[in-house]
């Protein structure tokens, strides 16, 4: 490869012929052989990488179980953790899109928001915890702390405010439109 940086224990150690890439930490892209175009910084960040391409994955094993995946954003301790061949995801935050394996163009914000998706495509969470317990769902928009808490496979969805739809499931095409509150 060419115009690699490689900074920490293992970093890079396996790359053949991956080339401008930057690696910075222990373990950071150590199983990248390919891989061209990346930026992994953090611990193990990026470490199971082999031929994914323009990534860039900041924080403790964010992006750990990426292989093929290409042009994800993933920030934050364990964002992304077990993406496999998931692309064109964004997550911002500690846990943020953990458990994504092959979902795709997903734009996560906030601490434990999007946890638990696997093969969700197309939807937008911002809050800690919006979206947390969405695994297949599709198409939604989840704006609020814990706003779709506990959707699991419901699509099409828009909930904007703390804790709204939290309790929705499996629901399709509802608007909630208002903030939660504890007196209503």
């Amino acid at each position: 490869g060419y115009d690699n940086v490689f900074l920490g224990c293992y970093a890079g150690t396996s790359n053949t012929t991956g080339y401008q890439n930057v690696f910075v930490g222990p373990r950071a892209g150590a199983k990248n052989t390919t891989g061209y175009q990346n930026v992994f910084v953090g611990n193990l960040a990026g470490c199971n990488n082999t031929t994914a391409a323009q990534n860039i994955f900041v924080g403790n094993c964010a992006g750990f179980c990426n292989t093929t995946g290409q042009q994800n954003v993933l920030i934050g301790n364990q964002a992304g953790y077990n993406g496999t061949s998931a692309s064109y995801n964004h997550f911002f935050g500690s846990g943020a899109g953990c458990s994504i394996t092959t979902g795709t163009h997903n734009i996560v914000m906030g601490g434990s928001a999007g946890l638990n998706m696997t093969v969700a495509t197309n939807n937008i969470f911002f809050g800690c915890c919006a979206g947390f317990c969405t695994t297949t769902g599709t198409d939604n928009v989840f704006i609020g702390n814990c706003s779709g808490l506990k959707n699991t496979t419901g699509t099409d969805n828009v909930f904007i405010g703390n804790r709204t739809g939290s309790c929705n499931t499996i629901g399709y095409y509802n608007i909630f439109p208002c903030h939660y509150r504890d007196w209503e």
